[in-house]
């Protein structure tokens, strides 16, 4: 018998196609037990409002789905390309959680994350507390650097 793996899925969902298609293959996959979702990036609790849709229209309870921190901390300017949840109708009526983001994250023994994760960590930081943010730099060894890149089309990473 197979035992589901517990995660929270952390995400920028909403603006390029990787984060809603993450989300769809864990929500597929029986090995995967989704216990939460938190958002970052810019206008974080609209991203968060297409995940819970994205949970809807797949029938699952995916926990709650908290917003995040939408400044980046290096100060850069939120890149939003305007169409975000534009063909998504209602959906200030998807329910989201006011859970805290950094809670639910350094709570999951496995975080699988979209985006840039230096932002899980810095946000981490800004708030000061020491012992999450240990917890979530053993999560992060892999977090790309990205000051200062930018995608093929010239827009920044954020």
């Amino acid at each position: 018998m197979l035992t589901a793996t517990s995660l929270v899925f952390d995400t920028d969902l909403g603006s390029d196609v990787d984060g809603v298609l993450a989300l769809v293959v864990v929500l597929g996959s029986p090995e995967l037990a989704l216990t939460g979702v938190t958002t970052g990036y810019g206008d974080v609790v609209l991203r968060a409002r297409m995940a819970a849709r994205v949970a809807a229209v797949a029938g699952r309870d995916v926990g709650p789905i908290a917003p995040g921190r939408g400044q980046p901390r290096s100060g850069a300017e939120v890149w939003w390309a305007g169409h975000e949840g534009a063909l998504l109708a209602d959906l200030e009526r998807e329910r989201i959680s006011d859970a805290d983001a950094i809670d639910l994250l350094a709570g999951s023994s496995t975080v699988i994350a979209v985006g840039p994760l230096t932002k899980r960590v810095g946000r981490t930081a800004c708030r000061g507390d020491a012992a999450v943010l240990a917890v979530l730099r053993r999560r992060f060894q892999r977090a790309a650097r990205s000051r200062g890149r930018t995608h093929a089309r010239g827009t920044p990473l954020h």
